[in-house]
Formats: C-alpha cells, structure tokens, sequence
C-alpha cells in the first residue's frame, strides 16, 4: 500500500497525508506548531474541513510511491527467502532504514508484500495506517486519499485485494479517506489495463475509488505504454496522479506532491535548503505537502509541517501565513468523489 496524499487542519482548528498519499490527504495548518517527526501518507496540510473544491486533473509527484502499510500481520511461512528476512531485519531495526540511492527504497517491497499478502491482514493493516492520520488527538489529517497497488497473490485476486483496503477506508466517512489505485510502471500492459479497468469499475459501483496513480522505480519502464490507459481512466471520471517528471506543470498549474523526507532520504535532494520547493513557492504554483511510505521513512505529516516551519538549518522557516498557503493548495488539489451508485428501478430506491 502507497503513501497517502494527506490534508491538515488551519492553525486556528485541528490537522490534515500524504496520506498514503497515503497517498492522498489535506489539512490546513494550525497555530501551534506540529509536535512530531515526518513521513507517512503522501501529502499533508492543516485545515478544518471545508466545500470540495474542484481538482487539477492530474498531480505529479516525484518522490518514489510508498510501499506498504505500517502493521503487524501474520506469521512468516517457513519458506520465507533470505532477502525478505533481510528486508524484515532492516524495517525493524530501530536506528531506521538506511537509504543511500533512491533504488534502495524499492529492495523494502517483498517484505512489505509478504505480510499484506491475504484480504485479512490487508484490510488489518489498512486500518493501522488510517488510524496513524485520521484518530490522533488532533488528528494528523483532515483527508486522506491512501494509495495501493493491486497485487494477485495464491491468498486473493487484484479485486480481492482493492476491496480489502477498501472495507477499511470505506469504515471511515467519506468526508476524511478515499482510496487511489496504483499502476506500476514494471507491469504488463495486460496487468495495468486490469488494474485501471477494476479501479473504474468499482467507482461505477459506487465504491470509493477517486483516482489511479502511476508508481514504481522511476528508473525501468516506459511511460508512453500508459497514456492511451490513463486516458481511458481519467474519461471514466478518475483522477491521475503521476510519479514522474514535472513537465509541463507550470502552464497545466498541475498540483505538485511533496515529500520532503523521502526526498532527502533518497537522495534526489541533497540538502533541505536546495529543495525544489522554494521553486514552486516563488510562483505560487499548486503543491501539496506528502508523507511517501510511512514505513521505512519513519515520518508523520506533522512531521513533515515540522520541517516547513522549523528555522533553518533544521527546516525551511516557512511562516505561518505561507504554511496555511501550502494547506489550503493541498485541500483544493483532492479528487472528485466517487459518485452514489445509480437505481436500476423504482423497487430499488424503495429498498434504500
């Protein structure tokens, strides 16, 4: 499971990822200052929650897509390979996980995937994660839009598996979690065309399905095999978000995803102060403040807010005015919710 794209509260209220995004979820920021360290859910800002309001039709994010939710699940089959156990060691050590390229975030997946590989755990970890952004006291988010990439395993189909993440995003209102289908870049066009096919077809069904994402290691696949699939789900209504490049945003004023910590992390940035975030400040142009993998980046959103508002060298020393900026481009950037699901007949509506 992915990042979220996360919202905060304003200073003057409570918290938005991110999430998953996540993801996705937004805040807008409070007066107080964030009390925690970062990544979690895709993207992150503070505001009360307030009218939906229309999204850019795509959202870039150059940070690598988040892996896993962060809970225990079940025991490790007798068989598990020396790399998974490995990839367990360094998830658990308690110094964190080192990252020396960005290359080194996806060797975590197997052992991410082996403990989310059945409907039950998965729906389990789910829950975890959600809890981590949307039942603090405040809350690290508003809204979240957590993101995952269907996996068929011997324990359940690619249907099975969006459904488990989604009984637990849809136990939550819809209002505070949707859920962002991911595509990874290593696919099949076979396996992508499921994946986008399924994603539409359940937000037909009325379940709480807002976008598809495109994800993976940035260095394999080619990008052009996706347009004609991501036309197709953007035509049947869902949102794009995209982990790539970020060409042409300036003239789209396409939202772009930050993650701050995955992005020191991973070493596409070598220095805070060099972030390419000031560049999108300077131009007032659409960001959104995300949490990558809340798992091997060990960070929150409000973590993430922390290195906004912190003076330099420690953060960026954004104020208080340009954060509750920051927030509220997060929580106009959200997808369109799903739509309710249509009576097929007059018998129907009586039943509801």
């Amino acid at each position: 499971m992915h990042a979220a794209h996360c919202i905060s509260e304003s200073p003057a209220s409570a918290r938005r990822h991110e999430c998953p995004r996540p993801r996705r979820a937004t805040r807008a920021p409070r007066r107080r200052r964030p009390a925690r360290a970062h990544p979690r859910p895709t993207r992150l800002s503070r505001a009360p929650p307030q009218s939906r309001a229309a999204r850019a039709p795509q959202r870039l994010h150059p940070a690598p897509a988040p892996a896993g939710p962060r809970a225990r699940t079940h025991p490790l089959p007798s068989d598990t390979t020396t790399d998974i156990a490995a990839g367990l060691a360094r998830l658990q050590a308690s110094a964190g996980t080192p990252l020396h390229a960005i290359t080194d975030f996806f060797s975590l997946f197997p052992a991410i995937h082996l403990l989310t590989s059945a409907p039950a755990p998965l729906t389990r970890a789910t829950h975890g994660v959600l809890a981590a952004f949307l039942d603090g006291a405040p809350p690290d988010a508003a809204y979240i839009e957590l993101r995952t990439t269907p996996r068929a395993t011997p324990h359940m189909s690619r249907r099975a598996c969006i459904e488990a993440v989604l009984r637990a995003v849809e136990a939550r209102p819809a209002a505070r979690a949707a859920l962002v289908v991911s595509v990874d870049r290593r696919m099949a066009p076979s396996e992508a065309c499921e994946v986008v096919r399924l994603a539409a077809q359940l937000r037909r069904e009325g379940r709480r399905v807002v976008g598809v994402d495109l994800c993976g290691d940035p260095t394999v696949g080619d990008m052009t095999l996706f347009v004609e699939l991501f036309a197709e789900a953007r035509a049947a209504g869902l949102g794009v978000t995209l982990h790539i490049a970020e060409a042409l945003v300036l003239a789209r004023r396409t939202c772009v995803e930050i993650c701050l910590t995955s992005n020191l992390l991973c070493k596409t940035v070598q220095r805070l102060e060099d972030h390419h975030i000031r560049y999108y400040l300077a131009r007032n142009h659409p960001i959104a403040i995300c949490t990558d993998d809340i798992l091997p980046f060990r960070t929150s959103l409000l973590g993430e807010y922390a290195l906004l508002m912190a003076p330099p060298p420690l953060g960026l020393g954004l104020s208080e005015a340009e954060i509750e900026t920051v927030a509220r481009m997060g929580m106009e950037s959200r997808f369109p919710p799903a739509p309710a699901p249509a009576l097929d007949s007059p018998a129907d509506a009586d039943a509801v």
